[in-house]
């Protein structure tokens, strides 16, 4: 599959967009929580509500009520990680919105090239992921697996660095799964912190 041209060049100037940017755009409500949704006043589709004196709630919002959404854990995940690079002295760029198989852009200041990172983030374990992730050219790819606790925690969130190729045996798949499975702690707990291996 080609792969998109990033938004911006070198000097971090938004470049012209293209048919094919707007073809990967996706709806507010896929990419953004509905509380921030809410604070930019931004109201998706799907938010219809019963007329009002009706008195009924509205099933699609209770079912997301029950159902919190993932996506603020994603994000706060990517972000953490890429200060935590920047922090290190690495160089690290966040990779476009919706692109495939990789989350952040990685390197040494003294390198020309710039490597592609994945980020698994959760609250707790285990780690959910995509058997895909471990097959063909992407096992020798570097995915952070982020342990963020809960919203109320008063501990660090923790990372642990490895390649798919050193998981790859780890993968717990629950009967009838074939491309989807669980990444277990006892599998990453020993590459906690192993930032070189962003480089290896």
């Amino acid at each position: 599959m080609k792969e998109p041209k990033p938004l911006t060049d070198e000097s971090g100037e938004v470049r012209e967009l293209l048919m094919e940017d707007f073809r990967r755009f996706r709806p507010a409500e896929e990419v953004l929580s509905r509380s921030l949704m809410r604070k930019l006043g931004i109201f998706p589709p799907s938010a219809v509500t019963e007329p009002e004196g009706s008195g009924q709630p509205n099933a699609t919002d209770e079912a997301r009520k029950k159902r919190k959404s993932g996506i603020p854990t994603g994000n706060a995940g990517e972000y953490l990680v890429m200060g935590e690079l920047l922090r290190r002295g690495f160089d690290a760029q966040l990779a476009d919105r919706n692109t495939k198989g990789y989350d952040l852009l990685v390197s040494r200041p003294e390198e020309a090239t710039m490597r592609k990172v994945q980020v698994k983030t959760v609250r707790a374990q285990p780690w959910y992921i995509n058997t895909r992730d471990f097959k063909d050219e992407q096992i020798n790819r570097v995915t952070v697996y982020v342990l963020l606790g809960p919203e109320n925690g008063k501990k660090a969130a923790r990372f642990f660095i490895a390649r798919n190729r050193d998981l790859a045996a780890h993968i717990h798949c629950p009967s009838g799964w074939k491309e989807h499975g669980f990444m277990p702690m006892k599998a990453v707990e020993q590459y906690e912190n192993q930032w070189d291996a962003l480089l290896n």
